[in-house]
C-alpha cells in the first residue's frame, strides 16, 4: 500500500551548526539554528501608540448629547476595579493568562483612538491588541454615556467600502472549523459577531478576542478590517388577539430586568468568539506525556461543531428586528400598525401560530458551543455563557388576520451603531492614498502558522475475484477494497514575525460518518482499518504522528460487495467522503521560553487515484502504537516496540552495564537549551539538545517513559523562494472582496465542480414550503443515494434517506416539512456522480 498522506515538506533557509560543547558534565551532540523564511518582509509602523498597561488615561470624552469634549478619567479594561460595573472585562484580573498584556507575553498595539488630545475627542474611545504568540486581535471599546441597552454585539469583518481595498487575505479564516487552507482562497462575506453584556450605568467596556490565521501572501495586496459596536434592546410582550377586531397588548420590561437593576440576568454573554474553550497555560508544557497530547488536541480541535460557528452564533444569538421598540414601549407608528390588524379578514390563525409560539423554548447552551474553534491560545475559558429565556422574535405583521382568539408572546428587538473603527490587516500592501483606514501600530503580517496547499486524497478501489466468499447462502459475496494516499505533498508555512519556535508538529487524519455495523455480512459494513483509533459517533482516526512519517502511512478499507445475476452492486467508501480531515497541533515557545499550542482543522478533497488499488505500497507504521505501557524495560527492547507517544514502564528499572544503561541514556528525552549569541561579534544563537546520563547500579522508579518513536525526519516549512512564487501566481492566491452568493432563486448547488452542475436535475416543488415540498430528481446512473437537510448554520436538521440503492432514472420523493421552524434550509443529494445542494424556504 502506498501512504494513506504524503506529507512532502520542503526544506527551508536554515543555518545548520555542529559544535561540542560541555554544559554540567553533559555532552551536547546536534544543535541546529532555524532561518525561517518569509514573502512579506513587513511595513513600517505607525506611529501613534500609548500605555495600554497603565491603570487608568486621561481621556477627552464628547458626550453625544452636548458634543462638548469633557476630560475624563478612564479606568483601563485590564484593571476594571469593580465587577459589578464592568461585567465583559472583569474576568480579565481573574481568568488565567487573561490578564497578560505586556510586550513580552507578545502584544503589540495595532491601532487606537483614545481622546488624549481635546482636539482629537472621541464619543467611543476603543483601541485595539495583538497577540503574537497566541494569534489573535484583541479589541476594546468604551461605551460612554450608553445606559439602557440589554447586550453590545462587535462584529468583525473585512471592509469593502473603499475603492482601493478590492482584495481580503485570508486573516479571518480561523474563525470557521474546518478552515479553508490560502490557495484559491475566497472571501465568503465572513462576519465575525461577538456578544457582550449590556448595562444600566454610564459606561461600560466592551470586548472582543477574534482568532488571526497566518496569511504569508498578505503583502500582495491592499486589505482592511472594519470592527464595528452596536447595541441592542429587548422588550418581552404578549399579546391578546380577539375576534371583533379589538386587539390588546402588554409591554413590560424585560425578564428578570426592572430598569433599574444592575444587570440583564437573561441576557449576559461571554465576550468569546463562537465558543473559545480553554487551551492550555503559559509555561505549562503542551503536551509531555501520551495522555496530555490527546487532552491538548481534545481541547483545541475536538466536538461536534464542524460547521461555520460564527454562522451558529448569529443563528443562536440574533433577534430579528421586527418592531421599532425602544425600552419605554410602542411607538406610536407601531400600535397603529397593530391596531391596523383588527381590519384584516380571517383565516390565517396558522401564521400567527407561527409568529407568537405559544411556549417559548427553555434556555439552553446548544451542542456546538460545547465545541471549540481552532485557535493558538495558552489560557481562554469560555465564561458564562447563557442564552435568555423567551428570546422568539416575530417578523413584522403584515399578512395575517386577527379574525381568531389567541394569546402569543415574544421579544422585540430594537438597535442603534455606535462605534467602528477601519484598519489596514497589518502587513498588507501600503498605499499612498490619504483615506479612512488607520495604518497599524504593529504593521507586520499576523498569525503563527497555515497549511498553504489544498489537501487532495486519492482513493482506490477494486474487488478481485480471488476474495470471492464461499458461502452457500451467498456465493457472490465479495471484499471490497478501497485505499487512499495523499494525491501530492502538504506545504505549511510558519510565521516569523510571531517570534515562536517550532518545537513540534503533528498531524492526524479524520474518517467522519462511518458505516461500523457487523449485524449482517451483506450489509454495508466497514470493518476497521489497523491503525485507526475510534472516537466515537462513527469517528475514526489516525495516530498524531510527525507530519513525514505520515507520508507513509496506509490503509485499506475492506467493506463488502454482493453480485447478483452477474451484476456486482459496488459498496460505497463507508466514510462521509466530504468530511475527511486533517487535524494539526503543533508545539511552540516564546522568546522567553514559555510554550504555546497552535492547533487547525482542514477539509481533505477527494479524486479518484490514477493506480490500481492492488499497487498501493505497505504502510511500514502500520503497528506502530500511539500510547504504549508495558511492565519491564526489557518488554521495549526484546519486542522493539515503537510508540508515537513515549513509553511508559510501570516497574522500577534497576541501571545495569551494557545494553540497560545505552539504550535508557539513548532514548532519554533531551532537554533542549538555548545559548545566546554575542550582538558585539555578530554570532547567532543556537539551540543544543542534551541527553541524562544514568549512571551504572542506579534504580529509576517507577512510572518511567522512554522515547522509542520511528525516525521519520524533520518537518521544514516552505522556503521563502516557494512563497514568493505562490503569492505572485494570481491562479493560485488572488482573494477577491465580497464574492456575490447565489440568489435566492438559484438553484445551482454549492462546492459543484462544473460536470456535476451538468448532472444537477433536482428541483423542489413547491418552493416555498408549508407543510411538505416534492423532491424531483435524476440518476444519471445507479447507485446509492443519500438526502439530508441542513439548516442556515450548516447543522444537519433532518436524514431523509440513507444510502438507498437506486437504478438510474427519474424520481419524486414527497419531504415532509412541518416540523421545521421558519428559515432557510438546504437539501443535500448524495450521489455517485457528484453533490447536489438546493435552497428550500420555510414558511
Amino acid at each position: 500500500m502506498q501512504g494513506f498522506l504524503i506529507l512532502f515538506l520542503y526544506p527551508y533557509k536554515s543555518v545548520v551548526m555542529f559544535r561540542r560543547i560541555t554544559l554540567f558534565g553533559l555532552i551536547c551532540l546536534f544543535s541546529m539554528a532555524q532561518v525561517q523564511a518569509q514573502y512579506c518582509a513587513g511595513n513600517p509602523d505607525g506611529s501613534t501608540t500609548f500605555d495600554w498597561t497603565a491603570e487608568s488615561w486621561e481621556v477627552w470624552l464628547k458626550p453625544a448629547v452636548t458634543q462638548a469634549p469633557i476630560l475624563t478619567t478612564l479606568r483601563s479594561p485590564f484593571h476594571p476595579g469593580n465587577s459589578l460595573t464592568q461585567p465583559n472585562t472583569q474576568h480579565i484580573e481573574n481568568a488565567p493568562g487573561m490578564g497578560d498584556y505586556a510586550p513580552e507575553d507578545g502584544w503589540v498595539l495595532i491601532t487606537e483612538a483614545m481622546g488624549f488630545l481635546q482636539s482629537d475627542n472621541i464619543t467611543f474611545p476603543q483601541f485595539v491588541l495583538y497577540n503574537r504568540f497566541e494569534s489573535k486581535l484583541r479589541y476594546f471599546v468604551y461605551l460612554a454615556g450608553v445606559t439602557s441597552a440589554n447586550d453590545v454585539e462587535i462584529s468583525i469583518g473585512f471592509d469593502g467600502s473603499l475603492n482601493e481595498v478590492g482584495h481580503v487575505s485570508a486573516a479571518l479564516e480561523h474563525a470557521f472549523t474546518p478552515m479553508d487552507v490560502v490557495e484559491g482562497y475566497q472571501d465568503k462575506k465572513i462576519l465575525i459577531t461577538v456578544p457582550n453584556q449590556g448595562f444600566y450605568v454610564h459606561g461600560v467596556w466592551a470586548m472582543a478576542d477574534i482568532p488571526m490565521a497566518y496569511d504569508p501572501c498578505t503583502c500582495q495586496y491592499t486589505s482592511a478590517i472594519t470592527i464595528s459596536t452596536k447595541t441592542r434592546t429587548f422588550s418581552d410582550f404578549k399579546f391578546t388577539l380577539e375576534g371583533g377586531g379589538e386587539i390588546k397588548q402588554v409591554i413590560g420590561p424585560t425578564a428578570g430586568n426592572t430598569g433599574n437593576s444592575v444587570q440583564n440576568a437573561g441576557r449576559r454573554f461571554a465576550n468569546v468568539t463562537g465558543g473559545i474553550n480553554s487551551g492550555i497555560s503559559k509555561g505549562v508544557s503542551a503536551y509531555k506525556t501520551a495522555s496530555e497530547l490527546a487532552g491538548v488536541a481534545e481541547k483545541l480541535l475536538l466536538g461536534a461543531a464542524n460547521k461555520k460557528l460564527t454562522a451558529d452564533l448569529r443563528a443562536t444569538l440574533n433577534t430579528i428586528s421586527g418592531i421599532n421598540i425602544g425600552s419605554g414601549g410602542l411607538s406610536a407608528l407601531d400600535v397603529q400598525l397593530l391596531h391596523g390588524l383588527s381590519n384584516l379578514t380571517p383565516p390565517q390563525a396558522d401564521a400567527v401560530n407561527k409568529l407568537f409560539p405559544k411556549k417559548i423554548p427553555s434556555p439552553l447552551v446548544p451542542d456546538w458551543l460545547k465545541s471549540v474553534v481552532p485557535f493558538a491560545s495558552t489560557a481562554f475559558a469560555l465564561l458564562d455563557f447563557i442564552i435568555g429565556g423567551g428570546k422568539s422574535a416575530p417578523p413584522q405583521p403584515m399578512h395575517f388576520n386577527a379574525d381568531f382568539n389567541f394569546v402569543g408572546e415574544g421579544t422585540l428587538a430594537s438597535s442603534q451603531n455606535q462605534a467602528s473603527t477601519t484598519f489596514y490587516i497589518p502587513g498588507s500592501l501600503s498605499t499612498n492614498q490619504t483615506i479612512s483606514p488607520r495604518i497599524p501600530v504593529h504593521n507586520e503580517t499576523m498569525g503563527i502558522l497555515n497549511l498553504i496547499e489544498q489537501p487532495v486524497i486519492y482513493l482506490a478501489e477494486g474487488a478481485p475475484e480471488e476474495t470471492q466468499i464461499p458461502i452457500n447462502i451467498y456465493p457472490e459475496l465479495y471484499h471490497w477494497f478501497y485505499t487512499a494516499k495523499l494525491a501530492s505533498p502538504l506545504r505549511f508555512a510558519l510565521n516569523p514575525a510571531s517570534g515562536l519556535t517550532l518545537k513540534d508538529i503533528r498531524v492526524a487524519v479524520y474518517f467522519n460518518s462511518c458505516i461500523t455495523g457487523l449485524e449482517s455480512i451483506v450489509s454495508n459494513e466497514l470493518p476497521v482499518p489497523d491503525g485507526l483509533t475510534n472516537e466515537g459517533d462513527n469517528v475514526w482516526r489516525t495516530p498524531y504522528m510527525p507530519l513525514s512519517c505520515l507520508e507513509d502511512f496506509s490503509l485499506i478499507f475492506n467493506p463488502h460487495a454482493l453480485t447478483y445475476d452477474g451484476f456486482l452492486a459496488k459498496i460505497p467508501f463507508g466514510c462521509d467522503e466530504k468530511e475527511i480531515h486533517l487535524h494539526f497541533i503543533a508545539k511552540l515557545t516564546s522568546p522567553a521560553g514559555k510554550e504555546t499550542a497552535w492547533a487547525a482543522r482542514y477539509r481533505a478533497n477527494i479524486a479518484e487515484a490514477p493506480y490500481t488499488f492492488e499497487n498501493t505500497p505497505p504502510n511500514p507504521y502500520l503497528h506502530v502504537k500511539e500510547n504504549v505501557e508495558v511492565d519491564d524495560l526489557e518488554d521495549i527492547i526484546n519486542g522493539n516496540i515503537q510508540s508515537w507517544n513515549p513509553i511508559t514502564i510501570k516497574n522500577d528499572i534497576l541501571v545495569t552495564e551494557g545494553v540497560i544503561q545505552d539504550y535508557i541514556n539513548d532514548k532519554q528525552p533531551k532537554e533542549t537549551i538555548t545559548v545566546p549569541g554575542d550582538p558585539v561579534a555578530g554570532t547567532v544563537s543556537y539551540t543544543t539538545q542534551i541527553s541524562r546520563t544514568y549512571s551504572v547500579g542506579a534504580t529509576i522508579p517507577a512510572p518511567f517513559t522512554i522515547e522509542n518513536m520511528p525516525n521519520c525526519g524533520t518537518n521544514h516549512p516552505v522556503n521563502a523562494a516557494w512563497l514568493t512564487d505562490f503569492c505572485q501566481s494570481t491562479g493560485r492566491y488572488n482573494p477577491v472582496l465580497a464574492l456575490s452568493e447565489p440568489d435566492d432563486e438559484d438553484t445551482a448547488t454549492l462546492r459543484m465542480t462544473p460536470d456535476e452542475h451538468e448532472k444537477a436535475r433536482a428541483k423542489l416543488s413547491p418552493n416555498p414550503v408549508a407543510n411538505q415540498t416534492v423532491l424531483d430528481y435524476t440518476m444519471e446512473t445507479g447507485g446509492s443515494l443519500s438526502i439530508f437537510i441542513s439548516d442556515y448554520a450548516g447543522r444537519r436538521v433532518m436524514e431523509v434517506q440513507s444510502q438507498q440503492w437506486l437504478d438510474n432514472g427519474h424520481y419524486q420523493l414527497i419531504i415532509p416539512t412541518e416540523q421545521l421552524v421558519s428559515g432557510m434550509y438546504f437539501v443535500t443529494l448524495v450521489r455517485q456522480e457528484g453533490t447536489e445542494t438546493l435552497r428550500m424556504l420555510k414558511q
